[in-house]
């Protein structure tokens, strides 16, 4: 893991002010795996090798797989839960229609997370490990039809290597 340390400056109007000391808690692969009516959002970290107090404090594993929906900003939460109404995500129309009357909805367009006030429902799944998810994600893979995978290939092509389809900071 690695820190960064506390950092003093000055400013005019308050002096000589602090910034607190930081360090990485996480560092991750992921990838959203698209599908029927759900998305899977999988991760596995990368560092640190094994899970310390900073990693339980918040609930990391060295791998989990969740299933992630969207929140539809005009309909109401439960008091005391979400974002304020000045402070949920404004979508276009063409996006506020995907979710038709519904409350939440699969993210399965990544544009709503363009949008500052996306609010997300992260459900998680018990996964020992990736590995022991990999014939159940190649039963995933085989409920994707062969257009769709010929389109994504398409939309792919050339950009295709061995390294992660991504990866993450949690600070």
């Amino acid at each position: 893991m690695s820190s960064i340390t506390e950092k003093r400056y000055q400013t005019r109007s308050r002096g000589d002010r602090k910034a607190s000391s930081m360090r990485l808690i996480g560092k991750r692969k992921y990838l959203l795996l698209k599908h029927s009516n759900h998305t899977h959002f999988i991760y596995q970290l990368s560092a640190p090798k094994e899970i310390g107090s900073a990693q339980k404090t918040f609930n990391l594993q060295t791998t989990a797989d969740f299933l992630i929906q969207i929140k539809n900003p005009i309909k109401p939460s439960p008091s005391g839960v979400g974002l304020s109404e000045k402070a949920k995500a404004k979508y276009p129309d063409r996006l506020q229609q995907l979710f038709k009357n519904q409350q939440f909805i699969s993210l399965f367009n990544e544009e709503f997370l363009a949008y500052k006030g996306a609010e997300l429902l992260i459900i998680e799944k018990e996964t020992p490990s990736i590995e022991q998810k990999s014939n159940e994600v190649k039963k995933c893979l085989t409920q994707i039809s062969q257009q769709e995978l010929d389109s994504y290939l398409e939309k792919i092509a050339g950009s295709v290597t061995t390294a992660p389809i991504a990866e993450g900071k949690l600070v």
